[in-house]
């Protein structure tokens, strides 16, 4: 069976069209889709680009417009990299966005007339193949956010701008004015063309379904007044940790905190402002802690810190700077003074034995002592309750 390159470019066109709408669908079933959107802009605009050609191509319309199509496919990709940057949380770039379409449309006039329609081929395809690679490099460039599907559809744009910039020596050697034939690079684009708009949509879409499924995996373990993990998460991870600081040896530590009178500080000033007090609390706790140690919202005003590799000596020392934090954060929130204080205690063990239950039990004891003692303080387990072993130094 014969292959005509004019019908595959209809195919194209209409295949391209429809991958814009499937993005459209997308966009619309997820908040934190905008690069969906962005995407079928792209699609729309790249089908609009090859439907032009094609009814040039079957004689439906004059070669004049020709320059409309191949404008359209090089704001396609334009679209994309804004999508990708969206996506990445960064702001769109105005003038890169227009430099494309106004170099495609004024460099050409500057080539001798035998060579423009050539020389701005070629120049279409050079800046197409730009921002593919924009496109393909801010989906692979390193965020904090890690997705699987980004590095799949970042190699997808970035095969796809290699295969644009090799078609750029047949703008020279075949006629313009026809579908590139099967036998050039160029001719190739029929098939290709179809692979990368599938294949970029498929991974778009996975890409917005990733990120929602972490988003809410995210909200699942975290506090979402604090921004720190929630009981839950901290449950999990704590026990992992114990457990290989048992497999080790290695000394460990657990900090109850409880904001005092936090409920006179609600009735005083209400909830609100009480909120405003734990967020002021998890804010100095997280500048004061070590990047390993695992700081946690219990419950209402009472938080855990799990100290990894922390003897008692060394536990002592890490409380003392919270509390001494807190004092400082909760003497005045949001310019009103409170004077918020923090009692703390704390359970060590100097080789990991005790498991997460029985230290948060040692903890509690520690610091129900601290509060009888009159508040605003560190309280420990009596040292000779403890093994005997090394402090780890924490500075």
């Amino acid at each position: 069976m014969a292959l005509d390159a004019t019908t595959l470019t209809v195919a194209g066109s209409f295949v391209t069209a429809l991958t814009a709408a499937v993005l459209g669908f997308t966009w619309t079933q997820f908040r934190d889709g905008s690069v969906a959107l962005w995407w079928a802009g792209s699609n729309l605009l790249l089908s609009l680009g090859i439907g032009i050609l094609a009814v040039v191509w079957s004689g439906g319309a004059d070669a004049a417009i020709m320059p409309l199509g191949f404008l359209a496919m090089t704001v396609s990709p334009a679209l994309a990299w804004t999508g990708v940057r969206a996506f990445n949380q960064r702001r769109p770039h105005p003038p890169l966005l227009l430099a494309g379409p106004l170099l495609i449309a004024l460099a050409p006039l500057a080539a001798p007339p035998s060579l423009r329609a050539e020389i701005g081929a070629a120049i279409n395809l050079l800046v197409t193949a730009a921002y593919l690679g924009a496109a393909s490099w801010e989906i692979l460039r390193p965020v904090e956010e890690r997705l699987r599907s980004s590095r799949a559809l970042g190699i997808v744009v970035g095969a796809h701008a290699l295969f644009i910039l090799a078609c750029v020596r047949d703008t020279f050697a075949i006629d313009l004015g026809r579908p590139a034939p099967f036998g050039t690079i160029l001719g190739a684009i029929h098939f290709e063309m179809l692979v990368y708009a599938i294949a970029s949509s498929v991974f778009v879409v996975a890409l917005v379904r990733e990120r929602s499924e972490a988003i809410h995996q995210k909200a699942a373990r975290i506090d979402p007044l604090t921004g720190i993990p929630n009981r839950r998460a901290f449950a999990t991870r704590a026990e992992f940790l114990i457990e290989r600081a048992v497999r080790e040896g290695a000394p460990v530590s657990l900090l109850m905190l409880d904001l005092d009178r936090f409920k006179l500080v609600n009735d005083t000033h209400g909830h609100d402002f009480g909120d405003r007090v734990l967020q002021a609390f998890a804010d100095s706790a997280r500048r004061v802690l070590r990047p390993n140690d695992l700081l946690s919202r219990w419950g209402g005003e009472e938080f855990v810190v799990l100290l990894p590799g922390a003897g008692r000596e060394a536990a002592l020392c890490i409380a003392e700077r919270m509390r001494l934090a807190f004092l400082t954060a909760g003497e005045a929130v949001g310019g009103t003074v409170v004077h918020a204080t923090v009692s703390i205690g704390i359970a060590s063990d100097q080789a990991a034995a005790s498991t997460l239950d029985e230290l948060m039990k040692r903890a509690d004891t520690a610091l129900y002592k601290a509060k009888r003692l009159g508040r605003n303080r560190v309280e420990a387990e009596p040292a000779e309750c403890l093994e005997g072993g090394a402090v780890i130094r924490i500075a």
